[in-house]
């Protein structure tokens, strides 16, 4: 040992080893960190120094920088931005020279986003002076000359991912963020139905829609999205129901040339070429929307009024890690039917069986197992009619109808009692009810009143909500207009007598005279 060092000292300088030694890795692994969480992507251009930073940049998304002009400061040190050179064609709309300068502006009342659409539609016409697929990780473009720059992505919101960036000698390093999202979402109009009022037999269209990523997170440990699962959940009152047709990003998707189909109410859309590839290519861009839509026709089996029948919507997405549901991910829609429902009584509020109503639809002819009848549409066909006569209850009850007034005639009247003249209007409107108690009450005349009195006429079903309309039949005998000779004969025979009484009064009268 050198003089003056004993075994303390060993020990001490054996610590020192240690400590910077684990000085030396935490600044290795913080310089890996460092560089595992930048990214550079160098300019085109030469003798440049400004640059143009992007942080939050989503992974996989392609990033391009176009030059539109050169920029310089003029005037004091906080003086104003001019720009020059030759004006796009794309852009001449929105900027013009300044005199008879090489120096141009903006006109008046042009907006950025115009700008940005304008470069949008016109990218290939543009100078491109930096590109780079972005790896998660804070995104930063060098080398670039003092100048009026755009941003943009591949994103399909049109100003996402995109911006007007000048970086100049008094602001050199620019730095802008960009909104996308980490993560695919159901918007508030996720899943939609054209109609929410409907008849059985009426075709509908629901419409799905999602918006994507191609990654699952944010940085560069964000997952890279393998497939979309859309699952609808096909309720029993909906049947034939057919994907008409799929879109992602305002293409059509189609596999062998035809639009798939839900299988086991799933719908699932591969998102990448290769799923098994350690990296594999997304096929589509990033911020994508998908819209599905599908026809179904509404069965006997769909609920009448009450809280109305749901359809559900769920997204869910696979990356390496499994299946994954994101937070907004469902969207459900309500449609509603109704039904119908006459009650037939004398001006006692006695049930009158007999009484036959022609109805402005078609149902089937042979009633369900709870007597009710199926609407089934304003066309005739084999097992449909539209004339229904009241059983003994004096109730008919038509159930599947969209809401409205329907305006219903009676065609023949129970035996002895006169038949209505004029056509019964017949409602059915919304009601949250599921089942129907209707109550009514009839005056001295037979005559429908709010007052209560002891005639009492009710109507009960435990099964829906109907809205019931009692309709009263007075004793008594209808003259035909039409058809048989019916009591005419006894007007003739009335008249003859007249007439022949008449002539012998007459006669008497000259006989006594004579």
């Amino acid at each position: 040992c050198p003089k003056g060092t004993g075994k303390k000292g060993m020990n001490n300088m054996k610590k020192l080893r240690k400590i910077f030694a684990l000085l030396i890795a935490m600044v290795m692994v913080l310089g890996m960190s460092t560089m595992a969480f930048a990214q550079e992507a160098a300019s085109t251009e030469t003798g440049g120094s400004a640059t143009i930073k992007v942080t939050n940049p989503a992974k996989g998304e392609t990033y391009t920088v176009y030059k539109i002009f050169d920029a310089t400061v003029t005037g004091t040190e906080n003086g104003s931005i001019s720009y020059k050179g030759n004006i796009p064609a794309a852009l001449s709309e929105y900027f013009e020279k300044i005199g008879s300068t090489d120096y141009v502006q903006k006109k008046e009342g042009v907006t950025d986003q115009q700008i940005l659409t304008a470069i949008q539609d016109n990218a290939s016409s543009f100078t491109q002076v930096a590109t780079v697929t972005s790896d998660g990780s804070q995104l930063t473009f060098t080398g670039l000359n003092y100048g009026y720059y755009v941003i943009a992505t591949s994103h399909e919101d049109d100003t996402a991912g995109k911006a007007l960036v000048t970086v100049t000698s008094t602001n050199p390093n620019a730095e802008i963020q960009d909104k996308n999202a980490n993560v695919p979402t159901v918007p508030e109009d996720g899943k939609t139905v054209n109609d929410e009022d409907v008849a059985v037999g009426e075709t509908l269209t629901y419409t799905l829609k999602f918006t994507t990523t191609t990654y699952e997170g944010a940085g560069s440990t964000a997952k890279q999205i393998l497939s979309y699962i859309a699952t609808d959940t096909l309720p029993e009152y909906l049947s034939n129901v057919t994907v008409t047709g799929i879109t992602i990003g305002g293409d059509a998707y189609t596999v062998d040339g035809e639009v798939p189909q839900f299988e086991n109410k799933k719908i699932v859309i591969p998102w990448v070429d290769d799923a098994t590839a350690e990296n594999p290519k997304s096929l589509y861009a990033n911020g994508a929307e998908v819209v599905i839509t599908y026809t179904a026709v509404v069965n006997d089996k769909i609920a009448i009024a009450g809280a109305g029948n749901t359809n559900t919507f769920t997204l869910t997405y696979r990356t390496t890690d499994g299946e994954k549901t994101p937070d907004q991910n469902t969207d459900t829609v309500t449609i509603k039917s109704y039904a119908i429902a006459i009650k037939k009584v004398n001006d006692e509020g006695t049930a009158l069986p007999g009484a036959t109503f022609q109805f402005p639809f078609y149902v089937n002819e042979t009633a369900a197992a709870d007597g009710s009848y199926v609407y089934a549409g304003t066309t005739a066909g084999e097992g449909l009619t539209n004339e229904i006569t009241t059983p003994d209850s004096g109730e008919i009850v038509v159930k599947g109808v969209a809401s409205g007034t329907y305006s219903v005639s009676e065609t023949a009247a129970p035996q002895g009692y006169n038949q209505l003249t004029a056509p019964v209007s017949v409602p059915a409107t919304v009601n949250s009810e599921t089942t129907t108690n209707t109550t009514w009450y009839l005056d001295e005349n037979g005559e429908v009143t709010d007052t209560e009195t002891e005639t009492v006429v009710t109507y009960t079903n435990n099964n829906l909500s109907a809205t019931a309309t009692v309709v009263v039949n007075k004793v008594g005998t209808t003259l035909p207009s039409t058809g048989g000779i019916g009591t005419t004969i006894f007007y003739i025979i009335g008249a003859i007598l007249v007439i022949g009484a008449g002539v012998v009064l007459v006669t008497r009268r000259r006989m006594n005279a004579n």
